[in-house]
C-alpha cells in the first residue's frame, strides 16, 4: 500500500472522523431539511422511503411540497445528501477493510468483497438524488419511468447501506469471537 493508503485504512483517526462527520451529517438532514420537509407535505420525504413509493404516491408528495418545499429539496437537502452518501460509503469501506484484515483467510476474502456494497449503496443514493432533482424540475409531473426509476434507487439504498452495515457488525463479532478465544488460549 501507498503511504497515504496506509494511512487511511489504518489510522483508527480517520475511522473515527469519518464515522462522526458522516452520522453528523445524517443527523443534521434528519433533523434539518427532512424534518422541514415532513412538515410542510404531512408525508415522508423520498429520502425517508426505504421501501419505495408508486407513481401516485410521488406526485402526492410533490404537490404537498410546493414550490417552497421544492426549493428547501434543490436548496438545502439534495447538497447536504451529494456529500452523506461518499462520506458513509468511504467510512464503511474502509471500516470492512479493516475488519477484513483482521479475520484472514476466506472470511477475510469475503469481508473485503462485501466492502463493494457500500460503494453500490452510495452509487444507489447518488442515482437516488438525481432521480429526485429530475422529478422536481419536471413542473411537478414525474412520468412513470423517472418515478420508478427513482424509487428503485431508493430501495437499492435502504437495502445495500443495510447489507453493508450488517456485513460490518457481523466483520465485528467475527473478529471480538477470535480475539476472545486468542486471550483465553
Amino acid at each position: 500500500m501507498t503511504r497515504l493508503t496506509d494511512i487511511i485504512v489504518r489510522d483508527n483517526r480517520v475511522l473515527i472522523l469519518g464515522f462522526v462527520l458522516a452520522m453528523s451529517l445524517y443527523l443534521i438532514m434528519v433533523l434539518g431539511p427532512l424534518a422541514q420537509l415532513e412538515a410542510i407535505a404531512g408525508l415522508a420525504p423520498f429520502d425517508m422511503r426505504p421501501g419505495g413509493y408508486s407513481r401516485d404516491e410521488a406526485e402526492a408528495l410533490i404537490a404537498a411540497l410546493g414550490e417552497n418545499g421544492w426549493r428547501i429539496y434543490l436548496n438545502t437537502q439534495i447538497p447536504l445528501d451529494m456529500i452523506y452518501p461518499g462520506l458513509l460509503g468511504l467510512t464503511l469501506f474502509i471500516a470492512l477493510t479493516r475488519v477484513a484484515s483482521g479475520l484472514g483467510g476466506v472470511l477475510g476474502w469475503a469481508m473485503l468483497s462485501l466492502r463493494w456494497l457500500a460503494v453500490l449503496a452510495a452509487l444507489a443514493d447518488y442515482a437516488e438524488n438525481l432521480m429526485i432533482v429530475i422529478m422536481l424540475t419536471n413542473n411537478g409531473a414525474p412520468d412513470a419511468g423517472q418515478v420508478a426509476s427513482a424509487s428503485a434507487a431508493s430501495m437499492a439504498k435502504a437495502g445495500l447501506t443495510t447489507l453493508a452495515a450488517c456485513a460490518l457488525l457481523v466483520g465485528i463479532a467475527l473478529h471480538s469471537v477470535r480475539w476472545l478465544i486468542g486471550r483465553r488460549a
